[in-house]
């Protein structure tokens, strides 16, 4: 790659640091139902520099207007300056395609194109990466600021191939409660690190393969395990990197998402004792959400998520008074 990098526009993370190639990347734009743009299509494309690897950040999406933007700023308004932004969208039909374009001249990449699903979705965004590190980050989600400058110093520390990963926090619907939650590698309990909190190198996908499209949500977990088991090395930057809303698909389609989760945990453990605990562990999850889906069916948004409120609080005073 010949020439100094050059910075297009000091403001976003992804505009800092530019190299120009003499021929830009060819466009997919000739098929039917695809569109198309970034700063790819111009030639100007990114590559790692001593001390800062290619972060790249990919975001499938699919009808997220509301979500998008606040996804978008939260990459772009990032400290490190070595950044890589690939929007991947499934064809939406609202508002989503407007906020892509708005914002092409910081993204380096972007198309629009039918799929088979997120599984498929992501698989083709993980090809289209350049990164040494890539990061799946939901349209509803976004990046806690100094993430990637806390994501790049830690891989630096390590440079080989590896899952840098962080803790992340939930942002509970309807009460905009923010819940901590801390990552570990206790796979055997369900996924203990969610992907948005996963910067994957790329060797790994390369090495291990990416989603399995046979399933439709616990994809990840499926891939988690696997690398986890094949003896893959987990190193972890001690702060909240993402927070992700509690409406993406393993939210909202609970009971698919665990048929899928418990086939996959079968394949890696037999212990009767593991076992049971990740089913009792299963089951108490399922039973609060059915609990919570049938409140808001019959009560109503309102009046659910004011005894959730309340429930809450009930907790925190409980348990500040067990701690005296």
């Amino acid at each position: 790659m010949a020439g100094e990098p050059i910075c297009l526009d000091a403001g976003a993370s992804t505009t800092r640091r530019l190299l120009q190639v003499s021929t830009p990347k060819a466009g997919r734009t000739t098929a039917p139902g695809v569109a198309e743009g970034g700063l790819r299509l111009r030639g100007l494309v990114k590559e790692d520099a001593p001390g800062l690897p290619l972060i790249s950040v990919l975001t499938v999406v699919r009808n997220s207007q509301e979500t998008l933007e606040q996804t978008l700023r939260s990459v772009l308004d990032q400290d490190y300056p070595n950044v890589e932004y690939l929007v991947v969208d499934g064809v939406s039909n609202d508002g989503t395609l407007e906020i892509v374009r708005r914002y092409q001249e910081q993204l380096d990449y972007w198309l629009s194109e039918p799929d088979g699903g997120i599984a498929e979705a992501m698989n083709k965004a993980i090809g289209l990466a350049r990164g040494t590190l890539i990061q799946l980050l939901n349209a509803d989600d976004y990046l806690e600021p100094g993430a990637l400058s806390a994501v790049a110093q830690r891989y630096c520390q390590v440079e080989s191939p590896c899952v840098v990963y962080g803790h992340y926090t939930m942002l509970e619907a309807g009460l905009g409660t923010r819940k901590p939650l801390r990552s570990s590698l206790d796979a055997h309990q369900g996924m203990s690190i969610c992907h948005q909190a996963m910067f994957v190198h790329r060797g790994l996908y390369e090495q291990w393969g990416r989603f399995d499209v046979s399933l439709a949500i616990a994809f990840d977990y499926a891939w988690f395990l696997r690398v986890l088991h094949a003896g893959v090395r987990f190193v972890c930057v001690e702060q909240s990197l993402v927070t992700y809303r509690d409406v993406g698909a393993s939210s909202t389609r609970l009971w698919r998402c665990a048929v899928e989760a418990d086939r996959i945990h079968r394949q890696y453990y037999s212990d009767r004792r593991v076992r049971a605990q990740y089913l009792l562990r299963t089951g108490k999850h399922l039973l609060v959400a059915g609990l919570k889906q049938q409140l808001y069916a019959r009560l109503g948004e309102t009046v659910t998520n004011q005894l959730r409120w309340g429930y809450r609080r009930l907790k925190q005073v409980l348990w500040r008074k067990e701690r005296r």
